[in-house]
């Protein structure tokens, strides 16, 4: 041996400093970002807590009409079946008739139609959220949905064909009705400024 010291063992000393170096500065940049997003601000200010109760509240508010329309689709007084030809008239008694056992108006009994804990409908358009099924007090409001029969009626109507095809005809049909941009827009007001679509 020529008494130089050999390259490669000086290697592993190499890549071990830069790895504590490399978990020095990532905690670093962590540690300075969670101190911003502590002390930022924007993060305390009262236009995002509101921005972040608003994008809350619109998140119930689909939730309740996702459920509403589901319930409504599947309390139709004689169940929609793949490739039925119904005129519009017929779709609109069954559905104001589901609407009717939905609201608890009909007693008629029917599992599939129960009334429920987050909302009410009131013909024709009216559907109110119940805060307190979301364990909201009464100061927090989440609005009233203007969501008529004739919209239900005429997205059914609209899509019964196309769906007809779909592995699962009745989420087709609830999925449709929920794509519907009229619905869009009643979801996303929620009564303060103008609609807002995403």
């Amino acid at each position: 041996m020529n008494g130089q010291p050999d390259p490669s063992s000086k290697l592993p000393f190499v890549l071990v400093a830069i790895g504590v170096l490399s978990v020095l500065s990532i905690s670093l940049a962590l540690r300075i970002f969670s101190q911003r997003s502590e002390g930022d601000a924007f993060f305390v200010s009262p236009e995002y807590q509101n921005y972040q109760t608003s994008l809350a509240s619109q998140r119930m508010r689909r939730q309740v009409v996702e459920e509403f329309v589901t319930a409504t689709v599947n309390c139709l007084t004689s169940p929609m079946v793949p490739g039925q030809s119904l005129i519009e008239e017929e779709l609109d008694g069954r559905v104001a008739r589901a609407l009717d056992k939905l609201s608890g108006s009909d007693e008629s009994g029917d599992a599939a139609c129960r009334k429920s804990r987050a909302w009410t409908f009131s013909p024709p358009c009216q559907l109110t959220i119940e805060s307190a099924a979301f364990g909201l007090g009464s100061a927090h409001k989440l609005g009233d949905i203007t969501l008529c029969v004739s919209t239900i009626t005429a997205n059914l109507h609209a899509h019964a064909g196309p769906c007809a095809s779909s592995a699962n005809f009745k989420t087709c049909l609830v999925q449709s009705i929920l794509a519907d941009e009229t619905v869009r827009r009643a979801v996303d007001d929620t009564g303060v400024g103008t609609p807002r679509t995403q």
